[in-house]
């Protein structure tokens, strides 16, 4: 996990924006703009879903995270791993209804 964290820090919205954009691409929808609103806020929303107050995984998200690394040798890359939990995070994010310019 503390590897997770120091990538964290480095990654901007827009890093978690584009990850998470590919789950909603995945759904067919051709205009991602108009789905998510804003790059930075959708970004903004996927970091604060992943993130506690600290700016650091929240307990759920690295339980996730632990399961993943397990599950999956793929995500041996703390970025592969962290683009990973912005997919599901987006996916939470749209389920929930938390996404888009009036959300």
């Amino acid at each position: 996990m503390e590897k997770l964290n120091e990538v964290l820090v480095r990654l901007t919205n827009l890093d978690f924006a584009r990850w998470g954009a590919l789950v909603i691409e995945d759904l067919g929808v051709f205009d991602i703009d108009r789905v998510i609103g804003s790059a930075d806020t959708f970004g903004a929303k996927i970091r604060a879903e992943l993130c506690g107050p600290a700016g650091k995984l929240n307990y759920k998200w690295a339980e996730v995270a632990s399961r993943i690394a397990f599950q999956s040798p793929a995500t041996n890359n703390p970025t592969m791993l962290l683009a990973a939990l912005a997919h599901l995070a987006a996916a939470k994010l749209y389920t929930d209804g938390r996404v888009g310019p009036d959300a």
